[in-house]
């Protein structure tokens, strides 16, 4: 996609791994809804379930507000992204304690039950993806 935006969305070269990225001047209540429809075409556009590595490992701009409004829109209601029928897995990577925990938090009810798995690295959630593919 267009990278004139403060993320990018991009298919891995070789796997079945879309790859998304906030850069460091990403703010979530300007860019969270743009980058959530942009990641919604691109699920849509696929003919069979993709991995989705979310790496936030660049990106520190979240209040606990935002946190709680990005998983909201995140994994809320069976048209998020999280939940998306071309969604096979959601594979966060990130080294900061409040991202993991809301992020592991989504495989609550109250989210329903979001399959995703956070990562310290981007290897390491690829290196994941890889063992889950047959």
């Amino acid at each position: 996609m267009a990278n004139n935006k403060p993320y990018v969305i991009e298919m891995h070269p070789d796997l079945p791994i879309m790859m998304t990225k906030f850069e460091e001047d990403f703010v979530f209540m300007h860019d969270g809804l743009p980058y959530s429809a942009d990641v919604k075409a691109f699920l849509d556009m696929q003919t069979s379930p993709i991995f989705y590595v979310f790496d936030l490992s660049a990106w520190h701009l979240m209040s606990f507000e935002e946190m709680m409004l990005a998983a909201a829109q995140a994994a809320k209601g069976k048209q998020s992204n999280f939940h998306h029928p071309m969604n096979r897995h959601t594979l966060i990577v990130t080294n900061n304690n409040l991202v993991s925990n809301s992020a592991e938090g989504m495989k609550s009810p109250a989210y329903g039950e979001v399959k995703i798995k956070v990562f310290n690295s981007v290897d390491d959630a690829l290196n994941f993806a890889k063992s889950e593919m047959h």
